[in-house]
């Protein structure tokens, strides 16, 4: 979509994050940005103050676009949990996928302040998105129902936040959507219901 050419922000998170897909976080300078969009820095600093603002920005445009997507995938009436599951993951690892995945070593290492800010960012998102989530799944009988909604998301929050820090990512060297598809996998493998086995009489 396209953004509205009377809303001067909006053009200009959009170049930014073309850019940033393009060049990823180090190279997208505020020099760049300003020849990109053909016009002064002193006219790019009157709409974003820094380089961090405006990171800090693009993410929480990308935030509130993955926050609607997931609340489309939510929503759908007549989806079972399982459907349900899938396409809300695939929207989140499709999300990150489409970040160059130096984008989160750079901002854990040159910007600790703003790392901070997106870890709040993602604890304001992950709990109510998935909440509602293990919610369907255990209306559906497919989430076991001793799991706590609450416990479930914050250990996933802190398992998402110390996969995505520098040294980790470093560690494995997995892109950030791999990181996260495997931390699911492994918790939501552990709170599904299993069916009953039906043991064979001796003959």
């Amino acid at each position: 979509m396209q953004p509205p050419r009377n809303d001067p922000r909006a053009r200009i998170l959009e170049r930014a994050t073309e850019l940033l897909r393009r060049h990823g976080c180090r190279a997208l300078t505020m020099e760049l940005l300003a020849r990109e969009l053909g016009v002064s820095k002193k006219t790019l600093y009157a709409v974003v103050p820094s380089k961090e603002a405006l990171v800090e920005a693009m993410i929480r445009r990308f935030v509130g676009e993955l926050r609607s997507s997931l609340e489309a995938v939510l929503e759908v009436p007549g989806t079972d949990y399982s459907r349900r599951k899938e396409e809300f993951f695939a929207t989140v690892f499709g999300a990150l996928g489409r970040l160059p995945p130096q984008v989160f070593q750079d901002i854990d290492r040159e910007y600790p302040s703003l790392r901070q800010r997106i870890e709040a960012i993602r604890g304001e998102l992950l709990p109510t998105m998935l909440g509602r989530l293990l919610r369907l799944g255990a209306a559906e009988d497919k989430v076991r129902a001793d799991v706590d909604p609450a416990f479930f998301c914050t250990v996933f929050l802190a398992g998402v936040n110390a996969l995505l820090r520098a040294e980790t990512l470093d560690r494995f060297r997995l892109h950030p959507a791999e990181m996260a598809a495997r931390l699911a996998k492994l918790l939501f493998d552990g709170i599904a219901t299993r069916p009953t086995r039906t043991r064979k009489s001796s003959a």
